[in-house]
């Protein structure tokens, strides 16, 4: 058995518990609360793996709980600090993007964000990962010891088997990958209550988005029983049940309130069409869509709030350059949503205040455009970076590089990995909130900046 805890909210929590035994769990969780676990989903048929929502509620705000989680003879446990029912009180949460390819993590990523979750002050109560939690379309698996054996990569053989197989490997259930099974890994894991996006790799590398670079194009399998549908099966039993609520049902973008900060985190894999004009002889455009119009609406009439002083969007790709980015790749769409964020005193720096976190690029960047500021999410896999040519980049809306840390893709000898670190000062006046990169080795602040609420066109100050 493996657990990952999942949303929390002010007086709710929800995990799941990944099973390769039939014998019923139990759970318990101190001070006491109501909790409800759901039948196992099996996912796998020989050998029997299955898939468990665990559930508590009725939980106090801003408290501690510590539960366990037992099958048979063995017995999880993990530790999780329930969101503040407030806009004063101080927190911080990590964000972070693409937890793969390398097969270890040589720089300790893991071991860096446990020591910030365990000695920051103010606490880290929440984690997002923007893009791509594992690279599972081209992943295989062949472990002895419980028989569970890929029949390839999953985005080759579009068998649901295979994606829920290397589901459970990213949890840590198979002794023959140990990038998994890292204690601090595990650790957080069980003890910092965590939201996501699955990424092009839930499904495919660059489904639906066209062909960059090195990737192999699988095309854009929408149809009944195709690729897409076969993997967001597999996405919603072992992750999408405990993410925070869809803000529309059967859709995969969310959003999530934390004091004065609103966040929604978008989806492109249901909705994107292929910029490349060459891709089948399709002849399409960099005008098609990435998020679609009814997605957009959503999330902006859900920021479009002066209930929270800070608004942040999650991005699966960039904004502007480099990687697959919304305005270069979807320019009509992008320009669109530019004109509109522009126009509501809520996220312009008026009234409130935005900011762009985007994840895809394996690079540590931010680049201040003229009306908000976009951020860069790091990579939690050590990688090499896919956002190697940044100093050749003319960015869109008047954007300016303000920090890089980058390698050269295959040719170099420095792996990029790190984390966000946003730090919300709420019980400052004005309130503040900071974001710091967090070098993945040695937990260095290598770059940080500052907005202060009514920060005029959201710029932030050193």
């Amino acid at each position: 058995m493996r657990i990952r805890l999942g949303d929390v909210t002010t007086t709710t929590a929800r995990l799941t518990a990944v099973v390769i035994s039939g014998e019923s769990i139990q759970a318990e969780i101190e001070p006491v609360a109501a909790i409800s676990i759901a039948a196992p989903d099996q996912r796998v048929a020989s050998p029997y793996l299955a898939t468990q929502l665990i559930s508590f509620s009725g939980l106090q705000p801003f408290t501690r709980y510590n539960y366990s989680i037992t099958q048979g003879s063995q017995t999880l446990t993990g530790s999780f600090v329930t969101l503040p029912d407030d806009q004063v009180t101080p927190f911080s949460m990590i964000i972070a993007t693409c937890d793969g390819p390398a097969r270890y993590n040589p720089m300790d990523t893991f071991q860096t964000m446990r020591r910030l979750v365990q000695e920051a002050d103010p606490p880290v109560l929440y984690m997002v990962t923007v893009d791509d939690v594992h690279y599972v379309d081209s992943y295989e698996v062949n472990d002895p010891e419980t028989g569970f054996v890929t029949g390839g990569r999953p985005e080759d053989t579009n068998n649901g088997e295979d994606y829920a197989i290397c589901w459970a490997a990213n949890y840590g259930l198979f002794n023959s990958d140990g990038k998994w099974q890292m204690v601090d890994r595990q650790w957080i894991y069980r003890n910092l209550p965590h939201g996501c996006s699955g990424g092009d790799h839930m499904v495919t590398g660059n489904h639906c988005r066209g062909p960059v670079g090195h990737h192999t194009y699988h095309g854009c399998d929408r149809a009944p029983g195709g690729l897409q549908e076969t993997a967001f099966a597999e996405w919603q039993a072992f992750y999408g049940q405990q993410n925070p609520d869809p803000l529309r049902p059967d859709e995969l973008y969310w959003a999530k309130d934390i004091g004065p900060v609103r966040m929604a985190c978008t989806d492109i894999q249901k909705h994107c069409i292929a910029f490349d004009p060459d891709v089948n002889g399709t002849g399409q455009s960099s005008d098609t869509p990435m998020l679609g119009q009814t997605q957009i609406d959503d999330v902006m009439d859900h920021l479009d709030t002066d209930a929270q002083a800070f608004k942040i969007l999650l991005l699966e790709t960039g904004f502007s350059k480099v990687g697959q980015p919304w305005l270069e790749y979807h320019s009509t769409e992008a320009s669109d949503w530019k004109t509109d964020l522009d126009s509501r005193p809520n996220l312009n720096g008026t009234q409130g205040n935005f900011i762009g976190i985007y994840g895809d690029h394996h690079s540590m960047h931010s680049v201040s455009f003229d009306t908000f500021w976009g951020f860069c999410a790091g990579t939690l896999g050590d990688s090499f970076s896919v956002g190697h040519n940044l100093h050749n980049a003319t960015w869109g809306w008047g954007g300016a590089l303000q920090y890089k840390w980058t390698s050269f893709r295959r040719n170099g000898d420095v792996l990029v990995g790190g984390f966000l670190h946003v730090i919300v000062h709420a019980d400052k006046s004005p309130r503040t909130v900071e974001i710091r990169f967090i070098h993945g080795g040695s937990g260095e602040v290598m770059f940080s900046r500052t907005i202060e609420y009514g920060a005029v066109a959201n710029q932030f100050s050193q």
